[in-house]
């Protein structure tokens, strides 16, 4: 048992430190790409909170976000994302993201700044009313299910995936909902 756990203690150690080692030659890419952009607004006074209201039938809910960093003088907006491995394409949750960021901020153009130890690149993929229609669509689904009987036994018997929506290492959140 004790190897076994030594074991698990040295592949989590082994993560810190891949992901430590990573942090100065992000940092140094992420300056370098931004150079060009000028004086951000956003990133010298931190996140700056944006939200646009959803609505449906008999509900609704602002969806929020946060900015990283802002040029409105350009009309650009760059989110940072930090990875190990460079994505090809934006994730779903992160062209949701974008496009919410994108009808917050208007005429604005929304671009993810993804970023690895070796590489930068400029994502900008999704449109932004398909995006914002299906984010909808989602909460009118939701609203609809947790409307048709018991909230709280439907919200028990709905599989969750918790590879999702946990951060890594999440292992009490995931025993609350497994193990029980």
């Amino acid at each position: 048992m004790t190897l076994i756990i030594d074991e698990a203690e040295e592949k989590k150690k082994a993560a810190i430190e891949k992901e430590r080692s990573g942090i100065e030659p992000m940092a140094t890419l992420a300056i370098e790409a931004l150079k060009p952009y000028g004086k951000p607004k956003v990133m010298l006074t931190g996140q700056q909170k944006v939200s646009v209201n959803c609505a449906g039938d008999g509900w609704k809910l602002p969806v929020i976000g946060f900015l990283d960093i802002e040029y409105p003088d350009q009309g650009l907006v760059i989110d940072l994302k930090t990875t190990l491995r460079m994505p090809s394409k934006m994730s779903a949750g992160h062209i949701r993201q974008r496009c919410v960021y994108a009808r917050c901020k208007g005429n604005s153009v929304v671009q993810f700044l993804y970023v690895t130890p070796k590489k930068v690149a400029l994502l900008e993929d999704g449109n932004v009313d398909e995006e914002l229609a299906k984010i909808k669509a989602i909460l009118n689904r939701t609203e609809r299910f947790l409307t048709a009987g018991d909230r709280d036994f439907l919200a028990s018997i709905v599989p969750v995936n918790p590879n999702t929506f946990y951060w890594r290492d999440a292992g009490g959140i995931r025993s609350e909902l497994f193990d029980a």
